[in-house]
């Protein structure tokens, strides 16, 4: 056991494995992470305006949460629709 201890660790001090290793808080000022037009959609869902999230983008979220919600109905009633054929079989 300890003689893999021992390998892992030459291992992990070799040259090449340092290079590749990746640092999550090494950052360089010449990286821009967030775009500004993301800037501005993030402060526009952050207003506090009595609006939900999900609507706060317009028409197409209206049509897509109404889409979402109607077939999520339809899924239930069909799942409940289902259980109860499958508890009540027909009689021959």
């Amino acid at each position: 056991m300890a003689s893999t201890f021992r390998v892992l660790k030459t291992f992990y001090r070799t040259p090449i494995f340092q290079e590749s290793r990746w640092n999550p808080f090494q950052q360089s000022s010449s990286k821009r992470f967030l775009s500004d037009s993301l800037k501005n959609k993030f402060t526009k869902f952050q207003i506090e305006d009595g609006i939900p999230v999900y609507l706060k983008g317009g028409f197409a979220d209206k049509i897509l949460f109404g889409i979402s919600s109607t077939l999520c109905a339809f899924g239930i009633a069909d799942g409940i629709y289902f259980l109860l054929s499958m508890a009540f079989p027909k009689k021959a």
